[in-house]
């Protein structure tokens, strides 16, 4: 319109407008001339220049919201891989895995709705710079419409926090129920229980639903409370304009206009609002759990020089006057217990289930850090860093091996830089599992499917100890390493023990008396 007015489309009035000369000025001292032609071609352009800066901006801040939450999922996941052992058992898998999925994305999210809040609030108060230059009367007042509207909106706010809040516990709940029952499908199909459990996670899913229904609500009455206070506004505007200010026809149509822009992105604004503060709750806990892993980092050994950490065992390593006891836990596993591990011999840890075997076990790997005592080694105790350097040297083969949706090639070779084919063959063999190897149709490079269920328990026990054979450690651990294995393989798995004795310290965890038996000592717990 004050382009139109500079053709004197808009009466005499509106020609003589402060704003019409200023546009006027413009005009000339660019060397545009003053035609209708012109001035669509102006109008075109401005519009061609907003809606390339607007989708500039649109992705610009998609871009900045990816890669900072690309940055964020990094960041937290080796926070993961650094955090103490003895405090990551304190979170269920599902509960990590849902921090490095949905509550990332939610904190990014949260940036990228600041940022736009931001862009948004500023716009709003550009337009409101103008609105005061054309008449700070009504400008005041659509600022005062704003700041009633707010006051009048703050209930469905703290309503939109609170339904963040459950939505955040309801969507942990599903992802662990869905990770739970994927995890223990096979016992679910034999017990016949599949429609016990997809009952349960019905439940949980319809809780769910139900909390979007509640937040769509709360979104909905917010906008029909938006548009009628809109309407309000925009009646009241001109009502006022008209009879009291007595405002002129081209001044009421640049307020109408600016009015025009200002009415939508007050939504936007209100919308943004709602956003973060639905995904607030989410993110604040991200933040804290984040807080926590931070706290319990352990030293990276690859950031000092780490050959004045390298432990050697040459003679023993022992546990002195240890005590440990689990988070949470009533009583401790173990109290002022010490033991002694020989060098280069084989030592079989023994006793009933839930004695403390295998905690015995991670405390001599450095995995677990002992409630009080000390761990050492040739009469060393081990600090922080020597512990992580310590740990390097470990191979462990639990119970329950776990293999990778790769490669049988891939599986074995990550545990070391510098494998070669002939390294790999070598532990394959002293595992007793080259045959078998060589027996699939494609080898190594055989897929193991997810955590190796194509292969037989058994199969998956030999590729393990490969795998911990191919580290070239140390201290070797075997907790229940043949349990899974048949007679003939158990037997070929015994000579590889016994062919390391003199070559590495080996410690066995075994309710096989076949097993225990190639201990050059033992110790018992419980």
């Amino acid at each position: 319109m004050p382009l139109l007015s500079v053709l004197g489309f808009a009466g005499e009035t509106a020609s003589n407008h402060e704003i019409t000369q200023v546009v006027a000025a413009i005009f000339e001292t660019l060397h545009i001339p003053l035609n209708l032609v012109s001035m669509l071609a102006v109008y075109v352009a401005l519009i061609t220049l907003v809606a390339t800066l607007r989708a500039y901006n649109m992705t610009l801040s998609a871009s900045v919201q990816q890669r900072y939450t690309h940055v964020l999922r990094q960041t937290m996941y080796r926070l993961v891989m650094r955090t103490q052992w003895s405090v990551l058992n304190r979170y269920s898998l599902a509960d990590l895995g849902y921090l490095l999925n949905g509550q990332v994305s939610q904190i990014g999210r949260l940036s990228q709705l600041t940022f736009q809040f931001l862009s948004q609030f500023l716009l709003t108060i550009g337009f409101f710079v103008v609105a005061l230059v054309v008449s700070w009367q009504m400008s005041f007042m659509a600022l005062l419409f704003a700041v009633l509207s707010s006051v009048l909106l703050l209930p469905l706010y703290k309503r939109t926090l609170g339904s963040g809040r459950t939505q955040l516990r309801e969507n942990q709940r599903l992802f662990k129920a869905v990770s739970e029952h994927l995890h223990s499908l096979r016992m679910i199909k034999l017990f016949g229980a599949e429609d016990r459990f997809a009952q349960a996670l019905s439940h949980t899913s319809e809780r769910l639903e139900q909390q979007q229904i509640r937040l769509t609500l709360i979104n909905a009455v917010t906008t029909w409370l938006l548009t009628i206070i809109a309407a309000l506004l925009v009646a009241a505007f001109f009502y006022i304009s008209l009879t009291v200010v007595g405002s002129e026809i081209a001044e009421l149509i640049v307020l109408v206009v600016i009015l025009a822009r200002m009415l939508p992105l007050l939504s936007s604004v209100q919308k943004t609002v709602q956003q973060a503060l639905h995904a607030i709750p989410a993110s604040a806990n991200g933040r804290a759990v984040v807080k926590q892993l931070q706290q319990a980092q352990e030293p990276e050994l690859a950031a000092v020089d780490a050959t004045k950490y390298v432990v050697q065992i040459t003679q023993q390593c022992e546990l002195r006057h240890v005590t440990f006891q689990y988070n949470g836990a009533n009583e401790p596993v173990l109290q002022q217990f010490s033991c002694v591990i020989p060098a280069n011999k084989i030592t079989a840890l023994t006793g009933p289930s839930g004695s403390g075997k295998s905690t015995v076990a991670d405390l001599i790997a450095g995995l677990q850090q002992a409630t009080a005592g000390e761990l050492v080694v040739d009469n060393i105790v081990l600090n922080a860093m020597q512990t992580l350097a310590w740990r390097h040297s470990v191979a462990y083969v639990v119970q329950e091996p776990l293999l990778f949706d790769d490669t049988i090639y891939n599986n074995l070779i990550w545990v070391r830089d510098d494998i070669s084919d002939i390294d790999i063959e070598r532990a394959l063999r002293d595992a007793a599992a080259w045959d078998f190897v060589q027996s699939l149709p494609k080898g190594l490079h055989t897929r193991v499917g997810d955590h190796g269920r194509q292969l037989s328990g058994g199969q998956r026990q030999r590729l393990a100890i490969a795998r911990a054979l191919l580290r070239n450690p140390q201290l070797l651990i075997l907790d229940e390493a043949t349990n899974a294995l048949d007679q003939a393989n158990e037997a070929l798995v015994k000579e590889t023990i016994q062919s390391l004795r003199g070559k590495l310290t080996v410690i066995v965890i075994s309710h096989q008396a076949s097993i225990n038996e190639l201990a050059d000592n033992q110790i018992h717990l419980g």
